[in-house]
């Protein structure tokens, strides 16, 4: 009995401090994916094609996926692009009927990669690569292809029946020649002009025709947009200018989560106030609209929007670039950043390229860098920009350069702050999102609006 006390003592202790340690660690973590509990990861294995083969034309493509609770559905990627979403047994590539058309890629490496979600909301992902050589097929020997014939051409008419000969008349007889005159020593005179022919009388005035005008030279095709601020060779690999009437489902998603799974949960729950809805992502006007609203919906005061890539784009080094205007309110959190793909898979590291804290009374970008090491660090929180300069007054374009080395922020083509421990940068793809937050307990005007007019991508060329 005397035992029990100190014990219990100990153990209500334990589970105290972590409790509290759980709440500091889940508040230092500001965009950690939601958690998924359950049982064992699914098991997923691609059957076909094999690892590092060659291949050409129309491949078979299988899956095997299990776990213990059961596979729920089996997402495919190429090249880091979803382009299929399997919910039955056995799964296959479906948008093809089960085959992957190596002649829609481009010769050369591509990944195939494979992520399958359990029932109990637990993932497994396996890549494959491949190396596509289209080739053309070839002839069966023995088999020549005569060329292809030419169109016959139309029988001539028969030729019409000749007219009977009529005799030419005899020739008259030649004159006489006449006698030579005598020689005159005068010089010989100019010959006399051949008098012209007389015009036809009344003939048809024939109009001369018009001069042609000048033909207007095409304008030029715009030269290609490059990275502001920065020189070199650039391809671009991905853009959206946002010029039609609805976000592009190829390129975006307007949930957290993926394509089978998506879901309006706030990054960190804790400090945020507003619940993501698929209407509050618009296109208008040639932007992006994520509009804030003050509605009540799933246990929080708010409603807002998020634009993400991570089911259709991303990619590993290079430079990625944005024109954005952020609004002006108290407690607006709006970010442009960056996680590692595939969606949901891990956290950190985390790049954000910039992030408004409280707008309405720090107008000014902020840049940070998170990473993994026996634990979450981070480089710290770097305000960028000019100082006596109101970013939430217009557009502003903000850029991030990534390599192996460093990520550097970028405003609009000047350099802002770097991290540079090549240990700890990133070296897996990485996907695009933009997100509207507000900060719990703020309660701004509903209706504020962070506005993006254009997304690209380079990398540099070879």
């Amino acid at each position: 009995m005397r035992l029990r006390t100190p014990v219990s003592f100990a153990l209500a202790t334990a589970i105290v401090m972590s409790l509290v340690f759980g709440v500091v660690g889940s508040s230092a973590a500001k965009k950690k994916p939601r958690a998924r509990t359950g049982d064992r990861t699914a098991n997923v294995k691609i059957l076909t094609p094999a690892n590092e083969k060659v291949v050409d034309g129309r491949i078979k493509w299988k899956v095997r996926a299990r776990g213990r609770g059961g596979v729920r559905a089996v997402r495919f990627a190429i090249d880091g692009r979803t382009v299929a979403v399997d919910r039955r047994a056995r799964f296959a590539f479906t948008r093809h009927r089960g085959y992957l058309d190596t002649r829609r890629l481009d010769d050369g490496e591509h990944s195939l990669k494979v992520t399958a979600k359990s029932r109990s909301g637990n993932y497994a992902t396996t890549v494959h690569t491949v190396t596509v050589a289209n080739r053309r097929p070839a002839r069966r020997p023995g088999r020549p292809t005569a060329p292809k014939p030419s169109p016959a051409p139309a029988p001539a008419p028969a030729p019409a029946p000749a007219p009977l000969p009529v005799p030419e008349p005899a020739p008259a007889p030649e004159p006489a020649p006449a006698p030579e005159p005598t020689p005159v020593p005068d010089p010989i005179p100019d010959p006399e002009p051949t008098p012209e022919p007389a015009p036809d009388p009344t003939p048809d005035p024939t109009p001369e025709p018009a001069p042609e005008p000048d033909p207007i030279p095409e304008p030029e095709p715009p030269a290609p947009a490059t990275p502001l601020g920065l020189g070199g060779n650039w391809n671009m690999i991905f853009s959206d200018e946002f010029s039609g009437s609805s976000v592009d489902s190829t390129k975006w998603s307007t949930l957290r989560g993926g394509l089978v799974w998506p879901y309006g949960d706030p990054y960190n729950p804790p400090i945020e106030d507003a619940f993501y809805k698929r209407a509050n992502t618009t296109v208008r006007d040639g932007n992006a609209v994520l509009t804030l609203k003050k509605e009540s919906t799933n246990g929080y005061p708010y409603t807002s929007g998020v634009l993400h890539s991570g089911n259709n784009f991303s990619y590993k080094y290079g430079y990625v670039e944005a024109r954005v205007k952020v609004p002006k309110c108290s407690g607006c959190w709006p970010a442009f950043w960056m996680l590692d793909a595939p969606v949901d898979d891990h956290w950190p590291p985390e790049i954000d390229i910039f992030e408004f804290f409280d707008s309405l009374n720090d107008p000014h970008p902020h840049f940070n860098y998170h990473w993994a090491d026996n634990g979450h660090k981070q480089f710290g929180i770097k305000q960028f920009g000019s100082s006596n300069v109101d970013y939430t007054a217009d557009y502003h374009t903000y850029g991030l350069y990534w390599d192996a080395n460093r990520v550097q922020v970028y405003i609009d083509g000047v350099p802002g702050p770097a991290y540079t421990d090549s240990a700890f940068v990133t070296k897996v793809p990485n996907y695009v999102i933009f997100n509207f937050a507000l900060q719990k307990g703020k309660t701004p005007p509903s209706g504020q609006e962070m506005l993006v007019d254009y997304v690209r991508v380079w990398q540099p060329q070879a």
